[in-house]
């Protein structure tokens, strides 16, 4: 097969996929996670004209040479094909071929993931202080989107459990988008969420004490990331010693300069420190809700950029009136958050 579907539900053949990469070469292999190894593959798509994109394949492995479990497989995937978000990573389709590796596909993003992105020794420009904002809101808004159930499209409410910097993409735009939900399970699954669950240094500790996973678990695993952002240093550092591996619990004890390639100013660099070491509080009940975090970050655009506030033309008129609603909803809207990245890129409409 040689084109994909809007809802994820393309099907491949295994050896379709294998012509794409190369025969899955080391060449084109351009990731490798917990469950498996990712490659770069073209795709020839047919839209009234021979087109060629750029797509990633994730090949799921079998774990200490245990079968992958097909049914496990079909469920998630079902669960993911459910997911259209603008800050979730797009499903294609996949792969399941009795006897072969089983195959996801997804959009390529071709901006790399936001772990590399930090790294001081870094090919990419240094990203500074407004796209990190940026980002933070598109990772607040795809899990908040994962969270809610989206009845239009049969989605149940679903914890993604792994969120790390490592699995932020962005895309040619600079746009975040949540990837690799191969642990994410509904909110209301009868599988029990134990062992195995998320990356060192981003786990939430109360998961760990009471083996119950939450929403709120998730928000702790995303402050780390907004800890992250705010420093630019990794969230476990093998080089430190004993409880100072772990950056939230380091953030905790000191107060971590910020990044200084990003250029924060006061307003900024409070906001995001405030964020993250409300959202890592050890007692859940003091992590803020998603929605909160958005506004928050979102307020901040209003009242520390007041440049964004009076702009000119259609689009920017549409983001003013949108600043001055007060719903939730339209706070949450993804077009404001779209048009604000235009603006700071001085584009009009």
């Amino acid at each position: 097969m040689s084109a994909f579907a809007a809802d994820g539900s393309a099907e491949y053949s295994y050896a379709s996929l294998s012509g794409m990469t190369n025969s899955f070469s080391v060449q084109n292999k351009i990731g490798h996670g917990g469950s498996g190894d990712v490659f770069l593959g073209q795709i020839v798509v047919f839209l009234g004209q021979i087109e060629r994109s750029q797509v990633a394949i994730k090949v799921i492995r079998a774990m200490q040479g245990v079968q992958v479990d097909d049914t496990e497989f079909r469920r998630e995937l079902n669960v993911l094909s459910m997911c259209r978000h603008e800050n979730i990573v797009p499903l294609l389709g996949s792969s399941s071929e009795p006897g072969k590796p089983l195959c996801l596909v997804y959009r390529y993003m071709s901006g790399g993931s936001l772990a590399d992105r930090l790294l001081p020794s870094s090919s990419w420009p240094p990203l500074p202080a407004p796209a990190r904002i940026d980002i933070a809101v598109g990772i607040a808004l795809g899990l908040h989107y994962l969270h809610q159930p989206d009845t239009e499209r049969n989605k149940p409410s679903i914890f993604h459990r792994d969120v790390k910097s490592a699995n932020i993409l962005l895309d040619a735009d600079g746009y975040a988008k949540i990837a690799d939900a191969g642990i994410a399970r509904e909110a209301d699954s009868s599988v029990t969420m134990t062992g195995g669950m998320g990356t060192s240094g981003y786990i939430d500790p109360e998961y760990f004490e009471t083996g119950d996973f939450t929403a709120k678990s998730d928000v702790f695993s995303y402050g780390v990331v907004l800890f992250e952002l705010l420093t630019g240093l990794q969230a476990f550092d093998s080089t430190q010693q004993g409880r100072n591996k772990k950056l939230f619990q380091r953030a905790r004890r000191t107060v971590l300069p910020a990044d200084a390639r990003a250029g924060f100013d006061e307003m900024k660099e409070k906001l995001l420190r405030d964020l993250a070491m409300e959202c890592t509080a050890e007692d859940i009940d003091e992590r803020p809700s998603l929605e909160e975090c958005i506004t928050r970050l979102l307020g901040e655009v209003r009242e520390f950029e007041p440049e964004l506030v009076q702009p000119t033309g259609f689009a920017c008129q549409r983001v003013r009136n949108l600043h001055g609603c007060t719903s939730k909803d339209e706070i949450l809207t993804l077009y404001t958050l779209r048009l604000l990245r235009g603006m700071r890129r001085g584009l009009d409409a």
